[in-house]
């Protein structure tokens, strides 16, 4: 038994509540493994092996296009776990999964996290919990985005990229390509509406990255 992973998953939110025998029994089916920055955990397709638990760094969940566009739908930090839904389903991974920066994580086999964890009625209305809290979040952001105009959209999508980063620096590392990708909007019309917003003082370009300067100023946008 390995007393590191032991502890990790007793302090995680997620497994809060549960036998300690059956978090015991967990730890046993559970590996931690390093990813570098860049590197792939999983594909859009690949099968349902294991849960993953975050436990250092950050995890960047991608979808991409038949032209090979790649967008980012979220990305997640320390405590959070991700991997879920096809194991739930038993289908193929639903998107990519890759290292934002040097990660550390989880690695929960897919038997046992059924085994011991779905079985548990009350583990089951947790996660059943959550995940229609992800669901409403997706819906709340789709509803956001589609009525709002190409600078709202901006505004809400770098705000909403600086919570999931928690970046200090305030800098957050996306190409307008990848802007116009997510927001379904040309590269030129991102390009001019981001110095529109530069020139507000609001945020900084930079070669690859964003700097919000005055998130106040940013936040105006959104509601304009």
């Amino acid at each position: 038994m390995n007393n590191e992973i032991l502890g990790l998953l007793r302090n995680n939110p997620h497994f809060s509540g549960l036998d300690d025998e059956l978090v015991v029994c967990l730890s046993n089916a559970t590996s931690m493994q390093h990813y570098e920055a860049n590197q792939t955990i999983f594909v859009r397709g690949d099968p349902p092996d294991a849960l993953y638990v975050l436990v250092k760094g950050k995890i960047a969940i991608e979808v991409t296009a038949s032209d090979g566009r790649i967008a980012r739908v979220a990305t997640l930090s320390p405590g959070e776990y991700f991997g879920e839904f096809a194991i739930l389903d038993g289908g193929g991974r639903t998107a990519d999964a890759r290292a934002f920066s040097a990660a550390t994580v989880l690695r929960i086999g897919a038997s046992a996290y059924r085994q011991h964890l779905l079985n548990n009625s009350d583990y089951l209305q947790r996660i059943i919990e959550e995940l229609i809290s992800k669901i409403r979040g997706t819906d709340l952001q789709i509803e956001r985005l589609s009525l709002k105009s190409v600078r709202q959209r901006i505004a809400f999508l770098l705000l909403d990229l600086l919570e999931q980063e928690g970046s200090e620096d305030m800098v957050i590392s996306i190409t307008q390509a990848e802007i116009a990708d997510r927001l379904v909007a040309s590269r030129e019309k991102v390009n001019v509406n981001l110095q529109d917003i530069m020139s507000s003082g609001a945020i900084e370009l930079g070669r690859g990255k964003i700097k919000i300067i005055d998130a106040e100023v940013l936040s105006a946008f959104v509601n304009q």
